[in-house]
């Protein structure tokens, strides 16, 4: 799992779309090692769930930090944020129910979309995650990006320039979401662009956002690029691995 991650996210990295190609060339990696194609699809899509909604929540905890929103628009947000992640989970739940209320033909935006996607998913709905098993994901998931933070203030500090601390989440957590809807490698120009612009309305002079935040990308996409290359070549000349199944996946299987 970790060497088909760090692949994976070296094509993310590579390619046009990142996320797309790589999480399905992720699928493809567990169904050559033997895992089910719903449970497959499960893990890849509950992972892009909860790095959503984790980096959303980081965004909002990070405006509020650097002093952009109020206390009540903070939590007001936070419950809707909360809320949606209740709804997604619980309708992951209940596809049966979803997909009989998307039936009738009703004429509203996306509703075909929605419609053809929950026919497609089939069988992944059968999966659940535990509340512990849940907590422990989403605790990797905050770990995962306060650690690139991390790498952030450290482009700040080895340039031997002030670490805007209370700026930081918030210019790394409005980077990420400007890359995730850019339509280019490793969302280049729109991550970077994102971030000086975060980090300049929050008070950063722009001389050393630009300069912070190339050092950070270096670090993070030509890096990250790298090391996920040369994992997709040792992927590929290894002999899979059958994977060792149990349970809703060994029934499935």
């Amino acid at each position: 799992v970790a060497s088909l991650t760090v692949a994976a996210t070296g094509i993310a990295n590579l390619v046009p779309g990142g996320t797309a190609p790589s999480s399905g060339w992720l699928v493809g990696q567990y169904r050559r090692h033997g895992v089910p194609m719903p449970l497959a699809l499960w893990a890849v899509l509950a992972g892009g769930f909860t790095s959503a909604i984790t980096v959303l929540l980081l965004l909002l905890a990070g405006a509020a930090v650097a002093g952009l929103i109020g206390p009540w628009v903070t939590a007001g947000l936070f419950a809707v944020l909360i809320g949606a992640a209740v709804a997604g989970v619980a309708a992951a739940h209940h596809l049966g129910w979803v997909r009989r209320w998307l039936e009738p033909d009703r004429h509203l935006p996306g509703l075909k979309f929605a419609r053809r996607a929950v026919r497609h998913i089939g069988d992944v709905g059968d999966f659940r995650a535990t509340v512990s098993g849940g907590t422990h994901v989403y605790t990797l998931a905050v770990t995962n990006w306060i650690l690139d933070v991390a790498v952030l203030a450290a482009g700040f500090a080895v340039l031997n320039l002030p670490v805007p601390w209370r700026a930081l989440l918030f210019a790394y957590a409005a980077a990420q979401v400007a890359g995730a809807l850019a339509p280019v490698p490793g969302g280049i120009g729109f991550v970077e662009g994102g971030m000086i612009g975060a980090l300049t309305v929050a008070g950063v002079s722009p001389g050393a956002a630009v300069v912070a935040t190339v050092v950070y990308r270096l670090v993070t996409t030509l890096g990250m690029a790298g090391i996920g290359s040369l994992a997709l070549i040792v992927v590929h000349h290894r002999d899979a691995e059958p994977a060792r199944l149990s349970g809703s996946a060994e029934a499935v299987q």
